[in-house]
């Protein structure tokens, strides 16, 4: 008995060993686990964060582009464009394209070569000759030539002045092929580079110079200043670096936003790996405990049962000591009989001595066969009782356990009705909340959908915008183009007009009278001098464009057709920005009733469960659609507010939860699921939301998952889950509060 006593000792202390590593180990996991919760939530965020800043840098690309094909196609591109895209022979490229520059001179060199940026280099002027009758044949407008062979040359060497400030000549700080070398002498000339104003006013009157910040100071002392416009002629514009940068900033972001997604799929794997091993783990630990209850429980039997035995023997002690006793008495009577026997055994002797052999030896055997008879009987009897007593205890012992086993029966009987009945109510519950599933899961279709269509509207929106603006830059260049063309034709007719106005007065002042003028009969002789005479007017005039009113005529005509385009391309985008403004406006109405009262509701949830003040702020309240938001939080004994990224792990899990009951309050769901919620709350913060969630419930229903005592206690029907198998799930128990308990 001692060795199984310590036997089950030693199993116990194992079993108990077993139970704390097991407890310890579900703690790990749990800690782990609401670490990479908070790490998954973090990555969420810069998630979000990412993804916003790839939209802005998408949007800022985009608009850059745009900008960039606006520029190229304005007209003081268009000649250069004709021109290259022609291939002709002889012609080089503008000198733009020909050189590259620092950055920190671009600016300064952009303004000392001016427009003559755009003066394309050729052969010779032959080349020149083609490409402008090119430029005449398409109307694609003017453009200026180099020709390296008429050119003059550029010097051997430029004396560089000493002064402080003076940084070189421009054309020394152009890196370009040397065959190019008098094209860009030819437009620069010896302008110099400095620093600032002080160096250009010690050498001003001297030399053309050009300030880094864009001031110019020609020779004749005449000084340009002031705002330089962006314009597509430039040496910074080349490159086209800030495209390129923006591109650049683009790629990083987008791999940001990728690696943040990738880091984000594994930390949702290392999580459920964290559930499966924690479910395992909870599984292994319950079993433990059930059979370390089972261990303590058949102990408690045992020593019950020994201490039955040992009351036992304690009560019948004192019958024991009366019954020796009596065998100390029987004892001494059997003594007393016995010498009575022997004296009756010497009586039967001197009896025998008197009777003969043959009736002593027939009255032993009698006396032996009753002897013998009676010994066989007694034993007999002596088997019978103990038979009677075995079957005695045998009858009791199958009495209590049949009565047992009917109480289990009647026990588990009763359970599998309830359990029916449960069943039952459960299937009707699930069919429910099946059918509000499909119901909510086609209303999500619906809106997913119109979502998808609004976006797209929105983008092909924005497309034609963008499509339209382009549009729009490219027909107002035609229209100053043509503008320009008309006011030269304007001036050229002005120019006519006095002469017209001179020779018809010199036919008035002749006498002649012009309107009565008929065609008279003159000799050779006499017309070819009038023709002599008209053509030495003629060229006292000057050439004359017998087409100008003819083209005019043909130039009004376009500029009233594109005039009628611009205005209908004006009032549809007026049309299309006064409707994306009225979804806007109707977005920010929508968005800021909702969440002025969303925030109202935040700020007396989180007081009810922190008994701290909290409240939700707009990044951008002039503009929240293009923005986010946070949430500052003051919770009690603490000073001052802070951010949502400043609180702690529980902290923040209130807080959402704050937000979440907001929402639900504002605008209530038919059911919740809550996953674990609580796991990083002290049990006085997982009573308040037990006690919130129970108040909310009035409402709607609430699916909440938890190990949390308070939350399983305040809970209205709870279900007890366990994974037994990989993968399988088996519910446990089911409790069912009492309407008191409600």
């Amino acid at each position: 008995a001692t060795g199984a006593k310590e036997n089950f000792g030693d199993d116990k202390s194992l079993k108990e060993l077993q139970v704390a590593e097991l407890k310890k180990e579900m703690d790990e996991l749990k800690e782990l686990q609401t670490k990479t919760i908070r790490q998954l939530d973090d990555a969420k965020s810069a998630m979000e964060q990412f993804d916003y800043d790839v939209r802005a840098a998408h949007r800022r690309f985009t608009e850059m582009e745009a900008q960039r094909k606006t520029m190229s196609a304005s007209g003081s591109s268009i000649p250069i464009t004709t021109v290259m895209n022609a291939n002709l022979e002889g012609v080089h490229a503008p000198l733009m394209q020909l050189g590259s520059v620092d950055d920190e001179y671009s600016l300064a060199l952009d303004v000392a070569f001016g427009g003559r940026l755009a003066h394309i280099v050729v052969d010779d002027p032959h080349a020149a000759n083609v490409a402008m009758e090119l430029l005449n044949s398409t109307r694609a407008g003017r453009a200026t030539f180099i020709p390296l062979n008429k050119i003059k040359k550029a010097p051997s060497k430029l004396q560089l002045p000493k002064n402080k400030g003076v940084i070189d000549f421009a054309i020394n700080l152009i890196d370009f092929d040397d065959i190019y070398i008098d094209a860009f002498y030819n437009a620069v000339g010896d302008t110099l580079v400095v620093e600032d104003i002080e160096t250009a006013e010690h050498l001003i009157g001297q030399y053309r110079m050009v300030t880094l910040d864009g001031k110019l100071y020609e020779k004749n002392a005449v000084i340009t200043g002031g705002y330089v416009k962006k314009s597509i002629l430039g040496f910074g514009q080349n490159a086209d670096k800030e495209l390129e940068a923006a591109k650049e900033k683009l790629d990083q972001l987008q791999k940001k936003y990728n690696d943040s997604v990738a880091f984000r799929k594994e930390l949702e794997q290392k999580l459920d790996k964290i559930r499966t091993s924690y479910s395992a783990s909870s599984e292994e630990y319950s079993k433990a405990k059930i059979e370390l209850g089972n261990m303590s429980s058949q102990f408690e039997n045992s020593q019950s049962l020994l201490e039955t035995k040992q009351a036992f023997v304690k009560e019948n002690e004192p019958k024991a000591a009366k019954l020796g006793n009596e065998l100390d008495k029987i004892e001494a009577k059997r003594v007393e009989l016995s010498e009575g026997i022997q004296l009756a055994q010497d009586k039967i002797a001197e009896i025998d001595k008197l009777l003969g052999d043959k009736g002593l030896k027939d009255l032993k055997e009698k006396t032996q066969g009753l002897e013998d008879e009676i010994r066989r009987l007694e034993n007999n009897k002596s088997a019978v009782n103990n038979e009677i007593n075995s079957f005695e205890n045998d009858i009791k012992f199958c009495e209590s356990i049949i009565f047992a086993a009917e109480q289990d029966i009647e026990k588990i009987t009763n359970d599998n009705a309830k359990y029916e009945k449960d069943k039952e109510e459960y299937n009707e519950d699930i069919l429910r909340l099946d059918e509000q599933l499909n119901t909510l899961s086609d209303k999500i279709a619906v809106i997913d959908e119109k979502i998808g269509e609004l976006v797209k509207e929105k983008e092909e929106i924005h497309k034609s915008l963008v499509d339209l603006q382009t549009n729009s830059a490219v027909k107002a260049s035609e229209i100053e183009r043509i503008n320009e063309q008309i006011e030269a034709f304007k001036t050229r007719r002005k120019e006519l007009e006095p002469q017209l106005e001179s020779a018809l007065e010199v036919l008035k002042d002749s006498g002649i009278d012009v309107d009565k003028l008929e065609p008279v009969k003159i000799s050779i002789d006499e017309l070819e001098a009038k023709i002599q005479r008209l053509e030495k007017r003629m060229q006292e005039l000057g050439d004359v464009n017998m087409r100008a009113i003819v083209s005019y005529d043909e130039t009004a005509a376009r500029k009233e057709e594109l005039d009628t385009q611009i205005k209908t391309l004006s009032a549809e985008r007026q049309a299309i920005l006064e409707k994306m403004q009225g979804f806007e406006q109707q977005k920010k109405e929508a968005f800021m009733t909702t969440f002025t009262a969303i925030n109202e509701n935040f700020k007396d949830i989180y007081h009810q469960l922190s008994e701290g003040e909290g409240r939700l702020i707009l990044e951008n309240e002039q503009d929240p659609l293009s923005a986010g938001m946070t949430m500052e939080a003051k919770p009690r004994d603490k000073t001052t507010n802070n951010k949502l990224s400043s609180l702690s792990g529980g902290e923040k899990a209130l807080t959402a939860l704050a937000l979440v009951f907001s929402i639900q309050k504002y605008l209530p769901a038919p059911f919740y699921a809550l996953d674990e919620v609580d796991a990083s709350l002290d049990t006085m913060n997982v009573e308040r939301i037990a006690d919130m969630v129970k108040k909310q419930s009035s409402d709607t229903q609430f699916l909440v998952v938890s190990h949390r005592k308070p939350m399983i206690e305040a809970a209205q029907r709870t279900i007890g889950v366990t994974q037994k198998e990989k993968g399988k799930t088996k519910v446990t128990g089911v409790k069912i509060r009492d309407d008191d308990e409600q």
